[in-house]
């Protein structure tokens, strides 16, 4: 699959860490892109992401009172944004 540059951007924010080193929810994620979009939008991006296998949804968990999605990615996310794991 061939990457954009916004998706490029959007896997390396998704390849940070919360504070205490947890993976970040999908509103997270949206506080941290340098560009501007909408949910819908990212939500779109993300699930794209997943299905070409770049990143992985978590599982639900407890945060700011809600359950919450936790995004994380995969390996070949990690070797794409040449992050280490």
């Amino acid at each position: 699959m061939r990457v954009t540059k916004k998706q490029y951007l959007l896997i390396n924010v998704i390849g940070t860490t919360n504070d205490d080193g947890d993976f970040l929810d999908i509103d997270q994620i949206l506080d941290k892109l340098p560009y501007e979009t909408s949910k819908q939008s990212l939500q779109f991006s993300i699930r794209a992401l997943v299905k070409n296998g770049f990143a992985e949804k978590r599982g639900l968990e407890e945060r700011r009172g809600q359950s919450r999605i936790v995004i994380s990615l995969t390996k070949e996310g990690y070797r794409l944004a040449q992050l280490v794991p």
